[in-house]
């Protein structure tokens, strides 16, 4: 452990010398809500010109309060460039006509990919952490995030419940996934690959109570939103079906992006486990 531990110290120190001698970014404009809190993460404040606008979406976005702080963009290149950045953030699905202007002017764009599993989030917050000259931060926030995942790991051997993923018009998560990979952290097996469904897809309310999870992870959506997407939610069996079981609500802000606080959903997932556990009297069914 001590071995380690010189390991880590020795490798900080190669960073940080090194970093000393990369400029860092000095105005910073994230188009993507993930892109936005990996930047909330790792930058200093001064350096961060604007964030997308979803990244004060107390919703979707973890860092929201903090996002307050900062003037957002919609995404327009008009925008983006009168803030003058010399770095911007964006994502591989989105603002694409932005993106290409903006690499036309020769601004320098960083885009980021959807992150599939846990090793995807850690190799952007790697990319963010040298393209803005924070390396040493961002193997510092790494080292936390993977000791706080460390101590959640669940006893080798121990029984795995299975989770069914469940949210509007009775969408899924499937696999390879960030989502799927943070159920595996917390102990629990993915009902989607189980029933044939890859990345994303739509499971009939007969189809998931037929396959009997001892889980349902329910996601929450905005307070009062009109959505006829949300009325299968409602139906009376799908009530009875978590009346019977275990059943989180857990926040969307929690697991659609990467971040430290994944370590948060991980543990919110290993509740999840525990409770079907003790829904059995402390054993495997």
């Amino acid at each position: 452990m001590r071995f380690a531990t010189v390991i880590l110290a020795l490798v900080l120190l190669l960073l940080l010398l090194a970093e000393s001698a990369v400029a860092k970014s000095e105005r910073i404009v994230s188009l993507n809500l993930c892109a936005d809190q990996i930047l909330l993460e790792l930058a200093e404040p001064e350096h961060i010109a604007a964030l997308s606008f979803v990244a004060r979406d107390p919703y979707l976005s973890y860092h929201a309060a903090e996002a307050e702080r900062f003037p957002v963009v919609r995404g327009s290149a008009d925008e983006v460039l009168l803030l003058h950045p010399d770095l911007v953030l964006a994502g591989t699905m989105s603002t694409r006509a932005t993106v290409n202007l903006l690499r036309r002017l020769d601004v320098p764009v960083l885009e980021l990919p959807v992150a599939q599993s846990l090793a995807d989030v850690r190799e952007q917050i790697r990319e963010v952490g040298a393209a803005i000259g924070e390396a040493v931060r961002a193997e510092a926030l790494l080292a936390a995030l993977d000791a706080r995942l460390a101590a959640l790991a669940p006893p080798v051997g121990a029984w795995r419940p299975v989770a069914a993923v469940y949210q509007t018009n009775g969408h899924t998560i499937g696999a390879p996934s960030l989502i799927d990979d943070l159920l595996g952290q917390a102990g629990l097996i993915n009902l989607a690959p189980r029933v044939g469904l890859g990345v994303g897809g739509y499971l009939s309310l007969e189809r998931l109570l037929a396959a009997d999870p001892d889980v349902l992870l329910m996601e929450r959506y905005w307070p009062g939103a009109a959505s006829l997407g949300q009325t299968l939610l409602r139906h009376p069996a799908l009530q009875h079906a978590i009346a019977q079981r275990p059943t989180l609500f857990v926040p969307s802000r929690l697991w659609i992006c990467g971040g430290e606080f994944l370590a948060e959903a991980v543990a919110f997932l290993a509740d999840a486990a525990r409770a079907a556990l003790d829904v059995n009297d402390g054993e495997a069914p």
